[in-house]
């Protein structure tokens, strides 16, 4: 089971709100000796969707501007230096809907970029009341993980 402190969640939340006019992705970080637990959480800003050929993955992408996202490589570089330096690992990915449900489709799966890290996903189409579900990946099968949060922490 994940779980997060209340904290971590609630900032995590308030931060895909501040920044929901774009699709906002990125990764969860744990230290290693408990991956479960979540310590931290990085926002992927630079998005390069706009300097590759993303819309041929699916036509859905070329009639929505706000949809898919492409991390640029040298924050991923950076990101990775952060990750050394601190003693952590990478547990999941996450990535908002601006306008469908918290569901992870056959698009997402095949996006996914390995079965050791789960996929959030935030629904922020009503922002009073984000809906968060975490999903697993293995050999092409999806299923959901639960997940806590840890009040008081």
């Amino acid at each position: 089971m994940v779980t997060f402190n209340e904290e971590t969640y609630q900032n995590f939340i308030d931060d895909v709100l501040e920044n929901r006019q774009k699709k906002c992705f990125g990764f969860f970080l744990a230290k290693s000796d408990s991956p479960e637990h979540i310590h931290s959480y990085f926002f992927m800003k630079k998005d390069k969707r706009g300097e590759y050929d993303f819309e041929n993955i699916d036509n859905y992408y070329k009639t929505h501007q706000t949809a898919g996202f492409l991390a640029d490589f040298q924050e991923l570089i950076e990101l990775e230096k952060y990750i050394r330096a601190n003693n952590l690992i990478k547990v999941g990915v996450f990535h908002s809907h601006m306008r469908h449900p918290a569901i992870f489709d056959l698009i997402d799966l095949k996006l996914h970029p390995t079965d050791e890290l789960w996929h959030l996903i935030i629904a922020i189409k009503n922002i009073e009341k984000p809906i968060i579900r975490i999903f697993g990946t293995n050999n092409g099968e999806i299923k959901e993980k639960e997940f806590m949060v840890l009040r008081g922490e």
